[in-house]
């Protein structure tokens, strides 16, 4: 089956809820002059985040309802085309499984089915957006066994290792690249590496309070001199190791298959998404995080976010099938 190939159910229960099941008795406003609540969300410190699957459709579906006027959507004016929008999502959620942890096993999934995993992540910046959302600049932590150094971890390649800094107490390998520190320190029992190179944005869903585990000031300023430094040092050995292998062909994309390799160029004809439409949600338990289990394949960041953005390209794509109606911009009046 294609990606474009979409069967359309109309049983809506054929599957369990997803994991974001939130009531459809949620307040919408559709006042652009409402005020925009402060998710309390702040820079330089470190949180837990997943991707919400079911608020990155809801997104979604608002801007190619408001700005695209996509065939198969409808304005969002009120609580009833907010309720009707929701029960569309769930009913495409269920008919792929997408978020339901329980549908069998994940490594038998197809790509891009997968369920969010919990990443340990680096809040750099947050800020309101031009569409009245908040959003936020994050880098991604790896959190390895105490000892691990970076060579030996299975998510570090020699080429981008100088885009990472070790958090202390773990011991940074490059004599040149100081260790920075967290207050209170950030789970000593084991080996941290921030990532300073791969900044990535998203929008910000819930955030889940808890104690505040934030980067102390003399180690913010190393960041921002290492910043550059990491940049540099990549860009120039993504240059050098071009000009000594030549043009590649038909390299996997970041979401870890080679059914994708044209995918980028798919989800942008279709669905227009941006990497800050995606949603996450956050929970300040920082200290409560722990490595991911090796016994099982698990999706890292940047191939979560690869699958989640091809899952937006097919829940356009399903849309059109579902209803072929063409989208009428609500009125003025």
């Amino acid at each position: 089956m294609s990606l474009t190939d979409i069967p359309v159910s109309n049983n809506i229960d054929e599957y369990p809820p997803s994991l974001d099941d939130s009531s459809d008795d949620e307040e919408y406003s559709s006042d652009a002059d409402s005020e925009v609540t402060d998710p309390e969300l702040r820079p330089y410190e470190y949180v837990v985040g997943r991707i919400s699957l079911e608020r990155t459709l809801r997104t979604t579906f608002y801007y190619h309802a408001t700005y695209y006027y996509t065939r198969g959507t409808f304005p969002v004016i009120d609580d009833e085309s907010m309720s009707k929008a929701r029960r569309l999502i769930r009913e495409f959620l269920r008919t792929y499984k997408y978020a339901n942890p329980s549908g069998g096993n994940m490594e038998e999934w197809r790509c891009p089915r997968f369920v969010p995993q919990d990443h340990l992540m680096f809040i750099a910046d947050v800020y309101e957006s031009l569409n009245r959302v908040w959003c936020a600049r994050m880098y991604s932590v790896v959190v390895e066994p105490a000892g691990t150094t970076l060579l030996d971890s299975a998510e570090f390649t020699e080429i981008h290792a100088p885009g990472y800094v070790a958090i202390e107490p773990t011991v940074s390998p490059y004599s040149d690249y100081p260790s920075i520190l967290t207050s209170p320190p950030l789970l000593p029992r084991y080996a941290l590496y921030q990532d300073i190179y791969a900044r990535r944005y998203c929008t910000i869903g819930s955030v889940l309070d808890g104690p505040n585990v934030y980067l102390r000031p003399e180690s913010a300023a190393v960041l921002n001199y290492l910043g550059p430094k990491a940049h540099g040092t990549i860009v120039q050995s993504h240059r050098l190791l071009g000009q000594e292998r030549g043009p590649q062909v038909g390299l996997e994309q970041p979401c870890g298959c080679l059914q994708h390799r044209e995918s980028r160029t798919i989800y942008r004809q279709v669905a227009f998404p941006n990497l800050d439409d995606i949603v996450f949600d956050f929970s300040r338990s920082a200290q409560e995080f722990s490595p991911r289990q090796r016994s099982t394949k698990l999706l890292n960041l940047n191939e979560e976010i690869e699958r989640t953005l091809q899952i937006i390209n097919i829940f356009i794509t399903w849309l059109k099938y579902k209803n072929p109606s063409p989208n009428q911009p609500a009125s003025s009046e």
